[in-house]
């Protein structure tokens, strides 16, 4: 009897360990930034697809808002971005005046960001 016991309790056990749990590596999700509401910050949404991100697969990325609590003015406003908040910047975090259309220079930036970080998902 305590026989029959342990080995189905050995047989629970080792199904359980070879089932993958890992919920959140197969969910995406691109969160706002925490500043203080005071600070003005707009929301920007960022959609991708194929969602997770597949190997060997290019990935595409929409990237969609509206700002409204700020002037873009050429050599004055300064866009920040920071990636992966608990585990810090990937890679330097960016920081730059805008020289060029403010919209494009933001965008080009916040693919490559997004780009390294699944590249690093992925491995």
């Amino acid at each position: 009897m305590n026989f029959i016991f342990a080995f189905i309790l050995f047989a629970l056990i080792l199904t359980a360990n070879a089932a993958p749990f890992n919920p959140n590596k197969t969910i995406t999700s691109f969160i706002t930034c925490p500043f203080d509401p005071s600070y003005g910050v707009d929301i920007l949404y960022v959609t991708m697809r194929p969602d997770p991100p597949e190997s060997g697969k290019n990935e595409r990325f929409d990237i969609f808002g509206t700002l409204t609590n700020h002037d873009i003015t050429k050599g004055t406003t300064i866009i920040g971005i920071y990636a992966n908040q608990s585990l810090g910047s990937i890679g330097t975090p960016y920081s730059s005046q805008y020289q060029m259309s403010p919209l494009l220079n933001y965008l080009i930036y916040l693919l490559l960001q997004l780009l390294l970080e699944i590249q690093l998902l992925i491995q």
